[in-house]
């Protein structure tokens, strides 16, 4: 039986899953990197033989390839996740050098698109439709030729692309190919894997808090007690199971679930009691642990005091739940006369370890 499904577990902490990143988003990653090498080492022996197998562009313009291999996959791979939008058109463009390269309507060098997409009209209205950079600009200013007149709507149309291109400028230097998600950063595949599992993986309302000084299985149970995930009587009879009894086990005077095993049950009714008085702070009585987190965000403290605090919290709550596991299986039973103290001892050490 499974609790959470493995897409929301692949998920980012901002999105509320555990950060474990897919596969899939990572293969892609490392494929693109392929892409990356080929226009960020163009002197190197392998590109040479790329570009005399598939052209001097190897279809990274996206220009269709005469022969499939690997290098085929890798293109038709960047090119299928740019058509489903899994990652954004202008994560390959040109980076203007001498303008030499560069066609001007059909290069994606804006870093958004190629021209013609946006500008359609003038780009048929243009006597030389494959016209590079540096015909179209040189250092008096843009040059064009047309067809015929430009009319009104499309000289508003000239007008826009003219405030779109901003300051060309037109150097000696050769034009190069620019591989990243934004430019302000170089490409890697960590990025490239995040920036694709954020867009295909699913998002909950409520972001993953994960907290460095406690313990993976720690943190992992907090994370499933937010979403109310976990094995409580109640769960378990809703998801099918034959439960005889759906009473809590710890006081065995009211139906398990989430809320009551954690906060109202005597068990951890007491524990609670026991932290307000130990931390001596004005501490509300929770119901649920959606009530837990936005009074701890709002709380106006630094955030030494705040994450030891919630570091008390968490014992608290894994102390409880293992107070009720030993009650059902067997094995040592926890003794609840010491679970209080074994949660300070457990704060201390998790705080100062």
């Amino acid at each position: 039986m499974y609790w959470v499904s493995w897409n929301q577990v692949l998920a980012s902490h901002d999105k509320g899953g555990l950060d474990v990143g897919s596969l899939h988003a990572f293969n892609h990653g490392l494929l693109f990197k392929w892409i990356w090498r080929f226009v960020s080492q163009p002197n190197a022996i392998w590109v040479s033989v790329i570009q005399v197998l598939h052209g001097a562009r190897a279809g990274i313009d996206l220009s269709p390839l005469q022969h499939k291999g690997v290098w085929f996959n890798i293109i038709n791979t960047f090119c299928k996740a740019k058509d489903k939008g899994i990652i954004p058109n202008h994560i390959l463009h040109f980076k203007v050098g001498d303008g030499r390269s560069i066609h001007f309507w059909l290069d994606n060098w804006r870093g958004v698109d190629a021209l013609k997409n946006k500008y359609g009209r003038l780009f048929h209205l243009d006597t030389e439709a494959n016209c590079l950079l540096a015909d179209r600009c040189n250092d008096e200013g843009w040059k064009w030729s047309w067809n015929r007149d430009i009319r009104a709507r499309n000289e508003a149309l000239l007008n826009d692309l003219i405030g779109k291109l901003g300051n060309v400028v037109i150097s000696h230097g050769t034009d190069s190919w620019h591989l990243c998600l934004d430019d302000d950063s170089d490409f890697t595949v960590s990025n490239t894997r995040a920036y694709i599992d954020d867009r295909l993986l699913p998002t909950t309302d409520v972001c993953t808090r994960w907290l460095k000084v406690l313990l993976r299985k720690i943190n992992i149970f907090l994370w499933r007690l937010a979403m109310d995930r976990l094995p409580t009587r109640v769960n378990l009879a809703r998801r099918g199971l034959e439960i005889e009894d759906t009473n809590c086990v710890s006081c065995n005077h009211n139906f398990e679930s989430v809320q009551h095993v954690f906060f109202a049950c005597s068990v951890a009714s007491e524990l609670w009691r026991r932290v307000r008085i130990w931390l001596d702070i004005h501490l509300p009585i929770f119901m649920d642990w959606s009530e837990v987190m936005p009074w701890f965000d709002s709380w106006q403290e630094n955030e030494k005091t705040k994450q030891k605090v919630y570091v008390i919290f968490a014992a608290l709550l894994w102390h409880v739940w293992r107070f009720r596991n030993s009650m059902i299986f067997p094995g040592e039973a926890l003794k609840k006369s010491f679970l209080f103290d074994s949660i300070c001892n457990f704060s201390f050490f998790m705080v100062f370890k």
